[in-house]
């Protein structure tokens, strides 16, 4: 156990030494986009519904970062004769992009967020936009996490062109809820569709290990 974690950290460490750039540039943008969309704005309302577009847009870019050196032909070779395990490999890229991301995400959004309010305080008609907020919210956790899911698998099955491998999981995702909606109950709605993202989580973080494994043998 004691060996997995040493690996895990230095694996954490040479990704953070060769990308310092991207997640520098990464951090300004969650702090400075939701403060600017209020200064822009004079309007904290905008700093808080951003943030459930801006979390899926740093996951998108975290979860790409740190798959992207085990499936590019120009660093696929480097990268899969580290000596370490594909379960320490996997361990890295699931917490780098779902723990890693989103405690760094809440510690310089949510400051971010705080300055917009006290600049321009939210009125009591707008109170209620706080709850879009992702945090606020177990259901939109949820659903981030699926959307977390979707990209990993993405970048997982699809080594060229990923952004056609987005748009085929966002069509899939929109007609399987366009087929609950048309063939569930509205009461049950809501439940259906939170099981079916929860699936989708534990059926993504599973497989897409195997997917790694695969590859690795085929190289």
């Amino acid at each position: 156990m004691m060996s997995y974690i040493k690996d895990l950290f230095n694996l954490f460490r040479k990704h953070y030494v060769e990308n310092v750039k991207f997640y520098s540039l990464l951090a300004l943008q969650i702090f400075g986009v939701p403060l600017l969309l209020a200064v822009l704005s004079r309007s904290a309302v905008n700093a808080v519904t951003i943030s459930l577009s801006l979390i899926c847009l740093s996951m998108l870019l975290v979860v790409h970062f740190s798959v992207k050196d085990m499936r590019s032909r120009y660093t696929y070779m480097l990268a899969n004769t580290l000596p370490v395990s594909l379960g320490v490999r996997y361990g890295f890229i699931l917490l780098n992009s779902t723990v890693v991301l989103l405690v760094g995400f809440v510690a310089l959004y949510l400051p971010s967020l705080g300055l917009s309010c006290w600049l321009f305080p939210i009125g009591e008609s707008f109170e209620w936009v706080l709850d879009t907020a992702f945090f606020h919210n177990y259901t939109v956790f949820v659903n981030v996490l699926a959307t977390h899911a979707l990209i990993l698998i993405v970048n997982v099955l699809v080594r060229k062109r990923p952004i056609v491998g987005y748009v085929l999981a966002a069509l899939a995702m929109a007609a399987v809820s366009f087929y609950v909606r048309k063939n569930v109950d509205f009461e049950y709605r809501d439940a259906v569709m939170m099981w079916i993202y929860i699936v989708t989580i534990v059926a993504s973080w599973i497989g897409c290990y195997f997917l790694l494994r695969k590859f690795q043998y085929k190289g």
